[in-house]
């Protein structure tokens, strides 16, 4: 009976030891992955020039980007002058090619980093009307309410010199809407 519960107790330390073993503190695992990368017109957060509201092309495909380029028609000599006030609507659409809801915001900054207070994104809300927007709520794809069409609104400080070039960025950041408050 002793050698039998010596067993069984030396038995049992070998388990224990083997689950011991078992454990781990480190793991290297490997997994494939794919990253399909497409032009911005073509992405899941798609940022579309509208041809109908296009016609001076301030709004391209550029190398894959979208590019603005405000007051740049016919030869590139036209402009816009100081303390006038521009708007092109409907220039852009912005499309939600993935299937779940999303938020997307806008936020424009000049070229050194600082808000951009002369350009706003704007929605055509009705005639001669525009409203400033900061985001847009989109459904996922091929549901209603999947594409919106955003213009802008550019307010020449009246102080800009001629010949001056303002420059900057339009960030447009989307999430997905069950990720937002988390």
């Amino acid at each position: 009976m002793r050698k039998k519960s010596l067993l069984m107790v030396s038995v049992l330390l070998c388990l224990a030891s083997l689950m011991v073993a078992m454990a781990y503190t480190s793991a290297e695992v490997q997994a494939g992955y794919t990253v399909n990368v497409v032009a911005s017109d073509k992405a899941l957060l798609a940022l579309i020039p509208n041809d109908e509201a296009n016609a001076d092309g301030t709004a391209d495909i550029v190398d894959g980007n979208l590019v603005l380029n405000f007051g740049q028609v016919g030869d590139g000599t036209c402009g816009l002058q100081p303390g006038g006030t521009y708007i092109w609507s409907d220039l852009v659409q912005v499309k939600n090619n993935s299937q779940n809801k999303i938020l997307v915001t806008f936020e424009v900054v000049e070229s050194n980093g600082d808000k951009a207070d002369y350009l706003t994104v704007v929605k055509y809300k009705n005639k001669n009307w525009h409203e400033e927007i900061e985001e847009l709520e989109l459904k996922g794809k091929g549901k209603n309410g999947d594409e919106e069409f955003i213009g802008f609104e550019i307010k020449v400080p009246v102080n800009a010199e001629v010949g001056q070039v303002l420059q900057g960025k339009i960030i447009v950041t989307a999430i997905d809407k069950k990720y937002k408050n988390k």
